[in-house]
């Protein structure tokens, strides 16, 4: 049937710095995010077929419905309140509303992705799936084969059953002349990795083998190896490849050894300690030049950015500050955070108490501060008690890091501090209204939400997931957010409270405000593009039928989803007045957009990487946005998530994730902790039970508002 790879070392692109953005008051100085249109692989197009996806304008078209803009919300006049349809229309994913962004200044990239030239021959290709370029006879194929049970041993005769699952016809120009389905584009990717899985075990879509550096002892048993990761992907240039560098580990299974025979590349499955967990992470840190020196053996067989200003307090003054740094970190040093909570009024005998809290536990006011010689357990009790039962914010730090004095450490540990009881370190200088003039208003708050699931790790096969959804309750500013958390069926994605905890934030947002945000911006994290479709219908369903609460109430909403683990990778093009090896070894600079050549034929995304990566290789994060009533450009969409980078309250320098999504994540993970008891006996749960969800104890009133979770 299909396919042979040209592999194709480089893939080329203009970027762009995008203009400059608004000034942050002691937040972020105003960069210019550098926008990144990949107008050119400079690839061979030697294939009718990628000439047709490359070339097409409607692709899925013709599988996707018109975008409903509504869905109706009927009264029910009874109550005095709108009710959601209980048929509501299916949602069409939204498309995008241009060719890219044009804000910025372009620059040069090369992407780990390799267009692919398809060939029409037959081939026939086994893995776990097979594809035959024949039919069976009666759609079935039977026959029996001979296999040694253990080394030097005796065979044994097993009964092979293929079954026909489905059949695509791969003749004539059809073929050439209409996008591919998802079962063509799967039938590829098996393809393509016979070759790897001859010389290589697999978990998942990657490969591994020690040919690639060594295996490495991390310690308990298990051993990391090194390997490399390979998908298909539709691309606006057509299919290209996606290879990357790939944080896999093994250990071995533990059972009699007169019973089994241990095969190699297993996948470890359980929970790594802190020391692994460190061991690993040291070894997936590569350098840009190294990630592509591995990229470029498997495929063989200084920039300008514009400034961004921030508000900072200066004793009771606001100052302005431009982040310089060729990673946009800024320096507290001389300033102040832009807002404190009512802390003691006296700074010295604050300072007195500080300098004293070697004692095991501190309180000030509602706040604790808890200084342990270890790591323990009891973490996850000492946070919901404090949280649940007792109502005070804490804050635990090790006695180790809390004796170096002058160090960052306790810089960090302050603005951890600062936010959890109400203060916020920094602000946009130019506000959003003034960045976004014609989506934002002054006078018009807008919300900006965050969600996001937890699961339990792979062996527990009880415990709920949990999910959390936060919202910001302050305008323009946008940088306070409540949260609300809920656990719900183990392993379940779809947020099943959404409708609930969207109301309880829309009603924290109307009593700081006195007023509904007359726009949602809704940011969702965690989710694949195989879940994009249930996603965007249910969420949605819920977002709208929280709104429907408030009589008469139905804002634009815009919703996202955020992308953290994928494997596009974007270098620097080497610049020929350098060394190859002196420019790779930089990491592309914040505020670099990517949202041509390399991103989806027609839907809404980008690729933003919006920090300076100061280990390994910078991972941009993507944005895909699957819903707009707001009908953002491209410019103004980037332009809004990469100033919201620069207002997160634990940094002095703009983060790689959108903040709603960030402090989502932080929420999650906290409804994880209460669940996690120090006293809890482990329990053996037949996988065939059900769990149910076990309900997180509610927070105190005293800090429900608050970003305790921070």
């Amino acid at each position: 049937m299909v396919t042979s790879v040209i592999p194709h070392l480089e893939a080329n692109s203009q970027a762009t710095v995008l203009p400059k953005y608004p000034a942050i008051s002691l937040n972020s100085s105003s960069h210019k995010g550098l926008h990144v249109p990949l107008n050119n692989f400079g690839l061979d197009y030697t294939s009718k077929l990628v000439n047709s996806l490359a070339n097409s304008s409607t692709y899925l078209d013709s599988q996707i419905s018109e975008v409903e803009k509504e869905i109706f919300l009927p009264c029910d006049k009874k109550n005095g309140t709108e009710t959601v349809d209980a048929k509501p229309k299916s949602l069409a994913v939204a498309k995008r509303p241009d060719s890219g962004g044009v804000e910025g200044k372009p620059i040069a990239l090369v992407a780990n992705h390799f267009l692919v030239d398809l060939i029409r021959h037959r081939k026939f290709s086994t893995t776990m799936t097979i594809y035959s370029p024949i039919e069976f006879q009666d759609d079935k194929l039977e026959f029996y084969i001979s296999l040694p049970i253990e080394k030097n041993r005796q065979h044994k005769i097993f009964r092979v059953n293929i079954k026909l699952v489905s059949k695509f016809d791969g003749n004539g120009d059809d073929f050439y002349n209409t996008p591919l389905p998802q079962e063509y584009i799967h039938a590829l990717d098996v393809v393509l990795r016979e070759s790897p899985a001859e010389k290589c075990f697999s978990v998942g879509r990657s490969f591994y083998s020690s040919s690639f550096g060594g295996a490495k002892e991390i310690g308990g048993g298990a051993i990391a190896l090194k390997g490399f990761f390979q998908s298909l992907r539709p691309t606006q240039q057509g299919l290209s490849l996606n290879v990357d560098f790939s944080i896999s580990r093994r250990k071995p299974c533990y059972l009699p050894m007169e019973l089994c025979v241990i095969c190699e590349g297993q996948k470890f499955l359980g929970k790594l300690s802190d020391d692994q967990t460190v061991k690993l992470l040291k070894m997936g840190c590569q350098k840009p030049r190294e990630r592509k020196k591995i990229i470029d053996s498997v495929m063989e067989g200084q920039f300008g950015p514009t400034s961004l200003r921030l508000k900072l307090g200066n004793g009771g003054h606001v100052r302005n500050l431009t982040p310089f740094r060729h990673d946009r970190q800024w320096n507290l040093l001389d300033s102040h955070v832009f807002e404190a909570d009512a802390r003691p009024g006296n700074a010295k005998l604050l300072e007195s108490k500080l300098r004293k809290s070697i004692k095991p536990l501190l309180v000030i006011s509602n706040f604790s501060l808890c200084v342990m010689e270890r790591k323990h357990r009891g973490y996850a009790d000492l946070k919901r008690i404090a949280e649940t039962s007792i109502g005070i914010v804490s804050q635990c730090c090790l006695y180790s890091n809390i004796g170096k004095l002058g160090s960052q450490f306790l810089a960090n540990l302050a603005l951890k501090i600062n936010a959890k009881v109400g203060g916020c370190t920094v602000a946009l200088y130019n506000s959003l209204p003034s960045e976004i003039p014609r989506i934002f208003r002054q006078d018009d708050p807008v919300i900006f939400m965050g969600a996001d699931v937890t699961h339990p790790h792979p062996l527990d096969d009880f415990s709920p997931s949990v999910a959390a959804v936060v919202g910001s309750v302050n305008w323009p500013a946008a940088n306070k957010y409540v949260s609300r958390m809920r656990s719900q069926t183990h392993r379940q994605e779809i947020i099943q409270d959404l409708c609930a905890m969207v109301k309880e934030i829309l009603e924290d947002f109307y009593q700081e405000l006195s007023k509904l945000p007359k726009r949602i911006i809704f940011f969702r994290d965690g989710v694949s593009e195989t879940q994009f479709h249930k996603v965007l219908q249910d969420e949605m369903q819920q977002i709208r039928e929280a709104c429907s609460r408030f009589p008469g109430y139905k804002p634009p909403i815009t919703f996202a989803v955020v992308q953290k683990r994928h494997h596009t990778r974007l270098f620097p093009k080497p610049d020929p007045s350098l060394s190859e090896n002196q420019f790779l070894d930089k990491n592309i600079p914040p505020g670099t957009v990517v949202d041509t050549a390399i991103t989806h034929p027609t839907e809404f995304d980008f690729y933003l990487c919006s920090h300076w990566g100061i280990k390994g290789t910078s991972r941009p994060v993507h944005y895909h946005v699957l819903w707009d009533d707001n009908e953002f450009t491209s410019d103004e969409v980037q332009k809004l998530v990469y100033n919201l980078c620069y207002t997160f309250v634990r940094c002095t320098k703009p983060v790689s994730l959108v903040p709603p999504v960030y402090y989502a994540h932080l929420a999650a993970y906290r409804g994880r902790l209460y669940l996690d008891r120090s006293d809890s006996r482990s329990c053996t749960i037949s996988r065939s039970s059900s769990p149910e969800a076990i309900a997180l104890p509610k927070l105190s009133d005293n800090i429900r508002k608050l970003m305790f979770y921070c």
